[in-house]
């Protein structure tokens, strides 16, 4: 984009938004991955890898919309004696 980076757009957007971003310049990936980007792709990349990417997306889209919150835990680390 001429006029802004793509994370300096998405840092001035109001909502956290998933993000995939796509790039000639790997020097930003680290930036990219502390914005919580689902991904990060160096141009050129391969159908595979943006494949790859898109259903990491999907991974977590799919996790973060679970409703259901365990509000206990509980295990066993042995025979239980009484």
């Amino acid at each position: 984009m001429p006029s802004i980076s793509g994370i300096d757009f998405y840092k001035n957007l109001e909502k956290d938004l998933m993000v995939i971003f796509t790039t000639a310049f790997s020097e930003y990936a680290v930036e990219g991955f502390n914005l919580n980007a689902i991904d990060y792709l160096v141009k050129p990349f391969t159908f595979e890898r943006f494949n790859q990417a898109v259903l990491k997306a999907n991974e977590f889209f799919l996790y973060s919309k679970q409703t259901e919150t365990p509000n206990r835990i509980s295990f066993t680390s042995g025979p239980i004696i009484v």
